[in-house]
C-alpha cells in the first residue's frame, strides 16, 4: 500500500501531529523517527484498541450510532485483511502503525475517521498496544514452557533409574540418575513459569484513557474499555500510565533468566556429548556437520541457544539503560523499547521450541555412564557415610580416612573397590574390605531416599508432582 499523501486533508502529509508544526520533517529525520518498519507487528492490537475506543466515544455521544457503526465496519474489514495490508504496505513510507491505521481507515470510511482520535493520544494508545502484545506473548510462552516441561518429564520418567555421574566444579562428584538431572531443569523452568505469571499480572493493566499525560477530556468508561480489551484492571495515574515500561523491563529480565537456564542446559549437553565424555547422544536433526571434516557432527543448535542468550541479556541491559535517565510521563526515547522487545520475543520463542525438540531426541549411553563409576571415585562419599553409620566414626575423621584411601588409589592406579586389605589396615583400622564390598551403585542411589534426593523412588515422586503442577493454566493462577 502506498504511503500517505501530502494532499490527504487533516493529516499533515500523513502525520498525526500537524498542529503548530507546519513544516514536514527533514528526510534524515524521517529515517531516524519512523518506526512502522518494526511496530507494524502491533497492527492487530492497534485495530482492537481503536474499535474499543470507537464504542467508548459512541457511549459519550462524541460519535453518533451511525458514525460508530461506519468506523467499526471499516476497522473490522482492516482486521480481516491485516496480513494483506501489511504485505502491500511500503513500510518505509509510514511514520508508525497508528498513522497507518488512521490514514487507511480515512481512505475507506471518509472524514468520519477523523473523529476517532478525540480524547486519545498516541501515548496511551501505544502503551495499550504494547501491553496487549506482551500479554499475548506471555500466553504463547506459557504454552511453550508447558511443552518443554512435558518433554523433560517424559525423558526423566524414561531415565528415572539410569545411573549418571553428577558433577560439581566440573569434576565427578557423586552418583545420580539422568532423570534427576532432567528434574533439575524442570525445577528451573517451573520457576520461570511461575515468574511469567507475575509478569502477566504486572502487564494486565489498561492505560487507555490516560490521554497524552493528564487523562482523557471525555468521560469514557475505562472499566468497560478494560473488559472489552481483556484487561483485569485500569491504571491509577495517567502520568505514570503513559510512561510506564516496567512491564517491558520485567519481560526482558524474565527472558534473560529463562535463556540463562536454557544456556546452562546447553552447556551440560555439549560437554556430555563430547568425544571425550560420550555420555549422551544429541539427535542428529539438531546438529550440523562440518564443511571440511566429514566425520564431524557438531552441537550447533545447543551452541546457538547458548549464544543467543547473550543477545537476550543485551536487550535487558538496553531496556535498563533506556529507562534509567527518563523523567516521568512519555518521552520519545520510549520508541526504542520495541525493536529489542520484538527481537527477544522471537528469540525466546524459537529457542524454547527448538530446545523442546532437542530434549525429546537426547539419548543416554548407560553402559558408558556405568563405566565412569567403575573407574572413578564417585562412591567415596558413600564409603565415608558407611564409616559413620557402621563404625561410628565422626564424619570429619571418616572424610580424612577415605581421602587417604583415594590418594593411595591415585598414586598406585587402583580402583576404589579393589584396594588390598593390608593397605586398608595401614591407612586405618576402621576401614576394611567388608566395608568396601558393601559399596554399590544401586545402593548408593537408593540411599538418597529423601525429598529432593536422587533415589529413583524420589525422582518418580518429583515427576508426579511436576505433572500435577503442569496442568495449571496462566490466567487461572493470577493473584488478586
Amino acid at each position: 500500500m502506498a504511503g500517505p499523501k501530502s494532499s490527504e486533508p487533516g493529516y499533515a502529509g500523513g502525520r498525526l501531529w500537524g498542529g503548530v508544526a507546519d513544516r514536514p520533517p527533514a528526510e534524515a529525520v524521517k529515517s531516524l523517527t519512523y518506526s512502522f518498519a518494526f511496530d507494524a507487528v502491533l497492527l492487530a492490537c492497534d485495530l482492537s484498541v481503536n474499535r474499543a475506543w470507537a464504542e467508548a466515544l459512541r457511549r459519550v455521544r462524541v460519535l453518533t450510532d451511525r458514525e460508530a457503526k461506519r468506523i467499526q465496519r471499516g476497522l473490522a474489514r482492516m482486521e480481516r485483511e491485516a496480513d494483506a495490508l501489511l504485505r502491500q504496505a511500503d513500510r518505509a513510507a509510514w511514520e508508525d502503525v497508528h498513522t497507518f491505521v488512521e490514514v487507511t481507515l480515512h481512505r475507506r470510511v471518509g472524514d468520519v475517521a477523523k473523529k476517532l482520535h478525540a480524547g486519545k493520544s498516541r501515548n496511551d494508545q501505544v502503551a495499550t498496544d504494547l501491553r496487549m502484545y506482551v500479554k499475548e506473548l506471555l500466553t504463547r510462552l506459557d504454552g511453550l514452557l508447558r511443552g518443554l516441561i512435558a518433554a523433560l518429564l517424559e525423558k526423566a520418567e524414561a531415565h528415572a533409574q539410569t545411573p549418571f555421574p553428577a558433577y560439581t566444579h566440573m569434576r565427578q562428584a557423586q552418583p545420580t540418575v539422568f532423570g534427576h538431572y532432567l528434574m533439575a531443569y524442570v525445577a528451573a523452568v517451573e520457576r520461570d513459569r511461575e515468574d511469567l505469571r507475575v509478569r502477566y499480572n504486572e502487564t494486565d493493566v489498561l492505560p487507555l484513557g490516560s490521554g497524552a499525560v493528564s487523562g482523557s477530556g471525555f468521560p469514557v468508561d475505562r472499566r468497560l474499555l478494560a473488559r472489552r480489551l481483556g484487561f483485569r484492571g485500569i491504571s491509577a495515574n495517567s502520568i505514570d500510565a503513559v510512561g510506564d515500561r516496567d512491564f517491558v523491563l520485567g519481560f526482558h529480565l524474565w527472558a534473560a533468566r529463562l535463556m540463562i537456564h536454557l544456556s546452562r542446559m546447553a552447556e551440560d549437553l555439549i560437554v556430555w556429548s563430547s568425544d571425550e565424555a560420550r555420555l549422551v547422544r544429541l539427535p542428529q536433526e539438531f546438529c550440523t556437520g562440518s564443511s571440511l571434516m566429514p566425520q564431524k557432527l557438531n552441537p550447533d543448535v545447543a551452541e546457538l541457544v547458548r549464544g543467543k542468550t547473550a543477545r537476550v541479556i543485551g536487550h535487558a541491559v538496553q531496556a535498563m539503560a533506556l529507562l534509567k535517565g527518563l523523567p516521568s510521563s512519555y518521552d520519545r526515547d520510549l520508541q526504542e523499547d520495541k525493536e529489542a522487545l520484538f527481537d527477544s520475543a522471537r528469540t525466546v520463542q524459537d529457542c524454547v521450541a527448538v530446545w523442546t525438540g532437542l530434549v525429546r531426541g537426547v539419548e543416554v549411553d548407560e553402559k558408558r555412564a556405568r563405566g565412569f563409576f567403575q573407574s572413578g571415585f564417585s562412591l567415596a562419599t558413600d564409603l565415608a557415610d558407611a564409616l559413620v553409620r557402621e563404625r561410628g566414626v565422626p564424619f570429619r575423621e571418616a572424610h580424612h580416612i577415605v581421602g587417604r584411601v583415594v590418594r593411595w588409589c591415585l598414586d598406585n592406579h587402583w580402583r576404589l573397590g579393589d584396594v588390598p586389605a593390608d593397605v586398608l589396615a595401614d591407612i586405618s583400622p576402621q576401614v576394611d574390605s567388608k566395608l568396601l564390598k558393601g559399596l554399590g551403585l544401586e545402593s548408593a542411589l537408593a540411599s538418597r531416599d529423601l525429598t529432593g534426593g536422587t533415589a529413583p523412588k524420589q525422582v518418580r515422586s518429583q515427576i508426579r508432582a511436576a505433572r500435577r503442577r503442569l496442568s495449571r493454566v496462566l490466567r487461572g493462577a493470577q493473584v488478586p
